[in-house]
C-alpha cells in the first residue's frame, strides 16, 4: 500500500511540476519561477543558447619591476584567467552575460606586519579567492524601428580605439537608432547606487553618467563622435556643492587614407575639482584644488602587406600644470587597455602625479614605429617594437612639493624594445611569447637600472 501510494505521488508531483513549467511573470512571483527554473527550465520556442571565451595560463620572470637604482629584485609569478560570454537568444532578445573567473591570490597576509622575524608575510593559507565576477548581464531588444534597447550590466569607459580606455562594468540603459546616416545613440549610467528608501534624496547624483553618440562614413573614413558627462556631486557630501563633474568629449577616425590605412582619437578632457576645497580637513592640499582641462591625440599609421603589418604610434597626453584635486598638475591618461608597450604601461604606470595615479602613460609624449605579424611560417609570426616616451609634465606647485617633494617626471624620457613571437598550435590554441627591456632617464635624481620582462602564455579561444 506505501509503495502505491509513494507512486500515485511521484507521478502527481511530476505531473503538476511539468504542466507548470512554462512561465507567466503576471501571474506568478519570482520565488515560483526560480523553482521552475531550477526543476524542469521552460518550454520557451527557439530558443539559442552560444557560449564563447577563453583560458589563459601565463608565467612572468622579471627584473627590476620597482624601478630600483641599486639592489633590484628579480621576481617570477604565475597568473591566469577563465573568460566565459554566455548568449541567450529568443526571437529579438539576447541575454548577454560575462563571467570572469581570475585566482589571482593563492595566500593570505596573515603574517604580515608581524614581529616574527622568521615570519614570511605572504604565508600560505588554503583559503583561496578564486575572484569570480559576473562583470556583463544585460538583455538586448531589437524593434522593428531599428531601435536597438539595452538594459542591464554593461561594459563602459571604452569608444573608437583603445586610446583612453579602461573597460568596466557599469549599469546602463542605452538606446540605439540605425538611420541612413548611421548609427545614433545615447544612455545613462551608474557606477554604484548609494543612498536608502528611508532619507530624502539620498540617491540623487550618486555617480551617474550621461552620454551621446554616433557612427557614420565619410567616404572610406569612418566617424565615432562621443560626449560624455560624469556627475560625482556625492564625492563632496556638502549642501549647495556640485562635487567632481567631468566633460569629456571624443573624436574616433579610422578607415583607409590611398596606400594606408590609419585609426586615430582625439579627446578633450574638462574637470571641474575645485569643491574639493570642502574637504580640507581631510586632505590639507585640497584646499589648492582647480578645476582642469587637458587634451590628447592617439595616431596609429600602418599598411597590411603580405609579410606582416608594419606601422608607428603616435601619442600626445596633456597636462594642465595648475589644474587637479591638489592644484600642482593633472595629466590625460591613456589609460588601462591602451597597454602602450609591454613594461611602461601596460605592467608599469608612467607618470604618477600627487592625487591621480597612472594607469598607462600620463601626461606624456610617445613615438613607437612597430611591425606585427611578421610571418616566419604558416603558424609562427613575430612582433618587434621600440618606443621613445618624452614627459608634459610640469613642477609641482611651491606648496605641494614642499610637501611632497619635486615632480619627478619632469623633463623624463624612457625608451623600450618589445619583441613577441606567436605560435598556433590549433585554430584555438596559441603559445605567445614575449619579452621587452626599458631603460627610463629622469631629468634630477638617480635613474633606475634598466627593468626587463619575460613572459610567456597558453591561451585557448573558444
Amino acid at each position: 500500500m506505501n509503495k502505491v501510494l509513494l507512486a500515485v505521488l511521484i507521478v502527481f508531483v511530476t505531473t503538476t511540476v511539468w504542466a507548470g513549467s512554462s512561465t507567466n511573470p503576471p501571474t506568478q512571483s519570482r520565488t515560483v519561477r526560480d523553482r521552475v527554473y531550477e526543476v524542469v527550465g521552460t518550454t520557451t520556442p527557439d530558443l539559442k543558447f552560444d557560449l564563447s571565451g577563453e583560458f589563459s595560463a601565463q608565467g612572468y620572470y622579471w627584473d627590476n619591476f620597482a624601478l630600483k637604482a641599486d639592489d633590484t629584485v628579480t621576481n617570477s609569478y604565475y597568473k591566469g584567467y577563465v573568460s566565459l560570454f554566455p548568449k541567450i537568444t529568443v526571437g529579438n532578445t539576447s541575454f548577454i552575460g560575462k563571467i570572469n573567473m581570475r585566482d589571482e591570490k593563492w595566500g593570505d597576509y596573515a603574517a604580515y606586519g608581524t614581529d616574527n622575524p622568521d615570519a614570511w608575510p605572504y604565508a600560505y593559507s588554503s583559503q583561496n579567492n578564486d575572484n569570480i565576477a559576473i562583470e556583463r548581464a544585460y538583455i538586448s531588444h531589437a524593434f522593428a524601428t531599428k531601435t536597438i534597447l539595452d538594459v542591464g550590466l554593461m561594459s563602459g569607459q571604452w569608444w573608437a580605439t583603445k586610446f583612453g580606455d579602461y573597460m568596466q562594468p557599469r549599469y546602463r540603459v542605452k538606446v540605439v537608432q540605425n538611420t541612413a546616416l548611421g548609427v545614433v545613440g545615447g544612455l545613462v549610467e551608474k557606477d554604484a547606487e548609494l543612498g536608502n528608501a528611508a532619507t530624502e534624496d539620498s540617491e540623487k547624483d550618486d555617480y551617474d553618467s550621461y552620454a551621446l553618440f554616433a557612427v557614420t562614413k565619410l567616404g572610406t573614413v569612418y566617424v565615432k563622435p562621443l560626449i560624455f558627462y560624469v556627475d560625482r556631486s556625492s564625492t563632496v557630501p556638502t549642501a549647495g556643492k556640485e562635487g567632481i563633474k567631468r566633460l569629456y568629449i571624443s573624436l574616433g577616425l579610422d578607415g583607409d587614407l590611398g596606400p594606408i590605412q590609419f585609426e586615430s582619437e582625439w579627446t578633450y578632457q574638462d574637470t571641474k575639482y575645485e569643491d574639493l576645497a570642502d574637504l580640507a580637513a581631510v586632505n590639507p592640499l585640497y584646499t589648492f584644488a582647480e578645476d582642469s582641462t587637458v587634451y590628447g591625440a592617439y595616431l596609429n599609421l600602418f599598411k597590411t602587406m603580405d609579410f606582416g603589418k608594419p606601422g608607428i604610434v603616435l601619442v600626445y597626453l596633456g597636462y594642465d600644470d595648475e589644474g587637479g584635486p591638489v592644484g600642482s598638475g593633472h595629466g590625460l591618461d591613456s589609460r588601462q587597455d591602451f597597454k602602450a608597450n609591454l613594461i611602461i604601461g601596460d605592467e608599469i604606470g608612467f607618470g604618477s602625479v600627487v592625487g591621480q595615479d597612472a594607469e598607462d602613460l600620463l601626461g606624456m609624449n610617445m613615438i613607437k614605429p612597430y611591425i606585427q605579424g611578421m610571418k616566419a611560417m604558416d603558424n609562427l609570426t613575430f612582433d618587434a617594437s621600440f618606443a621613445y616616451i618624452m614627459s608634459n609634465q610640469d613642477d609641482y606647485t611651491p606648496v605641494v612639493a614642499g610637501a611632497v617633494g619635486p615632480n619627478p617626471w619632469v623633463d623624463a624620457t624612457a625608451w623600450e624594445i618589445d619583441l613577441g613571437a606567436n605560435y598556433k598550435i590549433t585554430p584555438n590554441l596559441y603559445y605567445l611569447v614575449d619579452a621587452g627591456y626599458a631603460n627610463i632617464d629622469f631629468d634630477e635624481g638617480d635613474d633606475p637600472d634598466p627593468v626587463m620582462v619575460l613572459k610567456h602564455e597558453m591561451l585557448f579561444t573558444f
